[in-house]
């Protein structure tokens, strides 16, 4: 956790397993003021938790959840925002994060950032931007802020992460790699199905064998070692940024991990569900009938994504 900056979030790591609990009970307390995990007809007052705030959603990344999930939360807390994209600042002309960093906290009091780039880039602009907090909306190693949302989904549906199983399966990318550190601070029991070729980076590992102290997280190259049934099986996109795999068979390969509902109707419990961060490649890693079935919480993770929003600018600038 980084004490030095207990506002920013740019990594999992930088919540204790306390912060990460109660950011997600507080998540689910949210969750009961929106009837059907739907904001816009629900009955929930707004809030003025942000009154007078200016928020800065700064993404240089396509986004259709992320974006629209932080803009609605600014809103419903009574803020504002203002929204940059890749053409909206000096960045591509050559002016340092620093600068911009800098020139943003004169007038913003938090910025919710997602890039292409490494979480060195998201530093930098912590460094330069003069206590202003700095929310990691998708960087190339995590992504924080699904992270929450998809905890929230999982304590929502089982009431606890005892004696739950999940089950990700994928090419190894930031959501991933945010969702198994939150699970191993958690104690969520989960099953990381990678296929032989995708590469880990190093410092997850390392991550993990320093966090996992209930021994909780598991590495898997094949379905064989999978252990069922689980409760929640969890994929996500293969071609992560929008970035198609760097080796020629990757479809293949996707073909013999993808989600359909008979390798679903094997491997999940009676109380199963299946998760997807979306977008989705549809008839790639997950079928129509999975991702539209009856196990499937994608919208209840869609919409937790905005109350994993109201959590995290609660914590960077209400708290």
């Amino acid at each position: 956790m980084n004490e030095q900056d207990p506002h920013s979030l740019l990594s999992i790591l930088d919540l204790d397993r306390e912060a990460l609990v109660r950011l997600i009970d507080r998540g689910l307390a949210l969750t009961r003021e929106f009837p059907g995990h739907q904001a816009r007809t629900a009955r929930a007052p707004r809030n003025s938790q942000l009154a007078g705030k200016l928020v800065g959603l700064v993404f240089t990344k396509p986004s259709t959840r992320t974006r629209t999930s932080f803009f609605w939360a600014v809103t419903w807390m009574g803020g504002h925002c203002i929204v940059y994209d890749a053409n909206g600042l000096q960045l591509g002309n050559g002016e340092s994060l620093k600068d911009t960093a800098m020139a943003l906290s004169r007038h913003l009091d938090a910025a919710v950032v997602r890039t292409d780039g490494p979480p060195e880039e998201l530093e930098t602009l912590r460094r330069g931007a003069d206590g202003m907090p700095i929310i990691n909306a998708l960087c190339h190693r995590e992504h924080p802020t699904q992270a929450i949302a998809d905890l929230i989904t999982i304590k929502h549906e089982f009431h606890s992460f005892g004696g739950v199983h999940a089950l990700y399966v994928g090419l190894p990318c930031n959501t991933m790699n945010s969702f198994v550190l939150a699970a191993a601070m958690v104690g969520l029991r989960a099953t990381v199905l990678v296929p032989a070729g995708g590469s880990y980076d190093g410092w997850l590992r390392d991550a993990v064998a320093r966090i996992d102290t209930g021994h909780v997280i598991r590495f898997a190259t094949r379905w064989e070692e999978v252990e069922s049934p689980v409760d929640v099986v969890y994929t996500t996109r293969w071609e992560s940024m929008g970035h198609a795999p760097r080796f020629e068979t990757w479809r293949e390969l996707r073909s013999a991990f993808a989600l359909d509902e008979a390798r679903i109707a094997r491997l999940l419990s009676p109380r199963g569900i299946v998760l997807h961060d979306l977008p989705a490649t549809r008839g790639g890693e997950v079928s129509d009938g999975v991702l539209d079935g009856p196990r499937s919480r994608i919208r209840a993770q869609a919409f937790n994504k905005g109350i994993s929003a109201v959590v995290t600018l609660e914590r960077a600038l209400a708290g």
